[in-house]
């Protein structure tokens, strides 16, 4: 309700590490464990009114539902269809499971492209059309490769050993690299929407425009909001603008882009993000472990309740360097190769920063 969560300073004391504001918490987690036990202690009493033992003797019991009268008229006007809802039970497959959406019909192309691969431990390099309605690709493959990793820790199988390379052209939708794992590569000549890389922990990823765009890259946003939420490993490189939240919650992911918009790095923990243009306000909020590098004209927009600048070694130099050289080749930035063609003098203008001392784990 506050609308502060980013800026350290939360009424309540609960999104805070200040201590003048964290005192003001004065919930215990009992007091949540016995609203939970109120609830279902309610929850049992309106199952027992109408005669149910449990939650799931409920599902599909259409016939307990009617119309409130007092709707009527608003159910009339705007010519609401409720007999979905009001069929007859025996109207709905004549059981209670829950519907469960189809695996994308590109994810589901993808893992048969692989199949043969994985079995042997091949490489391959796939090139696939991508829209808005492919959502959370390749996720279906990603789940395979952890699944035979867990599987090999178990002595149950082996973990893939080679490298699944996919090139995609187009507008990829929302979750494009979500729980991407090692062993894959993801290539993508066009955009992406809200939350590139959510929880990814391994692999790589690059975006890059179309070859067709009429814009300069590095100049137009190509990724939606809340990049690499929840990261915990593996590469990111965006020769475009992202949107707000890049990198919230990074806990462990690399990542290079040509600018983001609001709270970048927010709640980060740990992992690198280079930011190689503009920022919007409120950098580093919550920012508690990893490493930030920003030009020395973004510097404004640092939160400094939770970030400091520190001094770069010539090690943490030649590892930014080799960062924006492996950078520049994956993506051919005319930023990146600008940068690395006077890097003498362009070093010196790039600015480290780190969580103050006081939310280091």
């Amino acid at each position: 309700m506050a609308r502060v969560c980013e800026k350290n300073t939360c009424p309540r004391g609960i999104a805070t590490h200040d201590p003048k504001f964290k005192k003001n918490y004065i919930g215990k987690k009992d007091d949540v464990i016995h609203v939970l036990r109120f609830l279902a202690a309610e929850v049992r009493e309106h199952l027992a009114l109408l005669g149910l033992k449990s939650l799931d003797e409920a599902l599909g019991r259409t016939d307990l539902l009617e119309v409130n009268q007092a709707h009527q008229g608003l159910i009339k006007r705007r010519r609401l269809d409720l007999s979905r809802i009001l069929q007859e039970p025996a109207a709905i497959n004549g059981n209670s499971e829950k519907d469960e959406e189809p695996i994308n019909d590109l994810n589901l192309q993808i893992v048969n492209d692989t199949r043969e691969a994985l079995k042997l431990h091949q490489s391959r390099d796939l090139y696939y059309q991508i829209q808005t309605m492919d959502r959370a690709i390749p996720a279906t493959l990603s789940g395979l490769l952890a699944q035979r990793t867990q599987q090999e820790r178990r002595g149950q199988d082996e973990s893939y050993q080679g490298n699944i390379k996919l090139i995609f052209r187009g507008s990829a939708g929302q979750g494009f690299g979500v729980f991407l794992t090692q062993g894959l590569e993801l290539h993508l000549f066009g955009e992406a929407n809200d939350s590139v890389c959510k929880s990814m922990s391994g692999g790589k990823v690059v975006i890059r425009p179309h070859p067709e765009a009429c814009f300069e890259a590095g100049t137009q946003s190509i990724i939606g909001n809340c990049a690499l939420y929840g990261a915990t490993a593996g590469t990111l490189y965006v020769n475009g603008l992202a949107g707000d939240r890049f990198c919230v919650r990074n806990s462990g992911a690399t990542a290079v882009v040509e600018g983001t918009g609001l709270h970048c790095c927010e709640y980060m923990t740990n992992g690198m993000v280079v930011v190689l243009g503009h920022v919007s306000q409120n950098v580093g909020a919550g920012m508690t472990g990893g490493v930030l590098y920003l030009y020395g004209d973004q510097i404004q927009h640092v939160n400094t309740e939770y970030l400091e600048e520190t001094p770069m070694s010539e090690a943490q130099k030649l590892e930014l360097k080799s960062l924006l050289t492996d950078y520049h080749q994956e993506t051919g930035s005319s930023k990146a190769h600008s940068i690395l063609e006077h890097w003498s003098q362009e070093v010196q203008d790039l600015h480290r920063f780190e969580p103050l001392r006081r939310f280091e784990s």
